[in-house]
């Protein structure tokens, strides 16, 4: 099976770029020394997290698995029965706290680290494709996923390791020879290149395409020398 963090061009406009998944890592830093309380699954697909820092109101961190990620602090009907995820979730955050929170590498992935009394958890939130929600012990080892999975280079059940999807693409880093390698082994117009296969997401790679003045719909292989020279400016 293939393990494929890039997902479909319209996937890419429903979900968040790793642009937004860093703004939104910078967002969550603010709650960090936050108490977790209570967890609920609304629906399949969406896990809340109740978290309360000191002095300020609660806040519910609401997770749409493969989606958006963000701080809420409306009121929303919550089941009066937990799911099978809420309860292991409540289970082993209950009362711990929010130590760190980080981007795995420049991927559409959010670590966050939970400290208690009998050491360190971490929750691994996958916002590509379908999503995951993955709760993990001190050693790596998954405790619970929100949805069991096998892909080529990796599988995410109980009782395995952790291991991330190949390394995305860090468009900040994207000098001409590494462009020229990106359009060069594409098979895709430019749009889905720049957004996909350069992890800039369909609305910058839209952006960078206007601002060269190149159409969506060309071959990025077929980008002539003068062409790759603006896209590179």
């Amino acid at each position: 099976m293939k393990d494929d963090a890039y997902g479909t061009v319209r996937d890419m406009r429903e979900q968040a770029s790793s642009f937004d998944v860093a703004r939104i890592v910078r967002e969550l830093s603010s709650m960090i020394g936050a108490r977790a309380r209570k967890a609920y699954q609304p629906h399949y697909e969406q896990v809340v997290i109740r978290l309360n820092p000191k002095g300020s109101p609660s806040s519910d961190l609401v997770i749409v698995s493969g989606r958006r990620l963000y701080l809420s602090q409306r009121d929303r009907p919550m089941p009066s029965q937990p799911s099978q995820f809420a309860m292991v979730l409540r289970k082993h955050l209950n009362n711990s706290r929010l130590i760190e929170v980080e981007q795995l590498g420049f991927d559409r992935i959010v670590s966050m680290t939970f400290e208690h009394g009998s050491g360190k958890l971490k929750l691994i939130i996958e916002l590509f494709r379908d999503g995951n929600v993955l709760l993990l012990d001190e050693q790596g080892i998954i405790i619970q996923p929100l949805t069991h999975a096998k892909y080529a280079s990796r599988s995410l059940k109980r009782g395995v390791k952790y291991i991330p999807p190949p390394a995305a693409v860090d468009p900040r880093e994207i000098n001409r020879v590494k462009l020229d390698k990106l359009l060069d082994e594409s098979d895709d117009d430019l749009i889905r290149t720049l957004a996909a296969r350069g992890n800039l997401g369909r609305i910058y790679g839209s952006a960078i395409c206007a601002s060269a003045d190149l159409e969506e719909n060309l071959k990025a292989k077929d980008l002539n020398y003068e062409q790759r020279e603006i896209l590179d400016a």
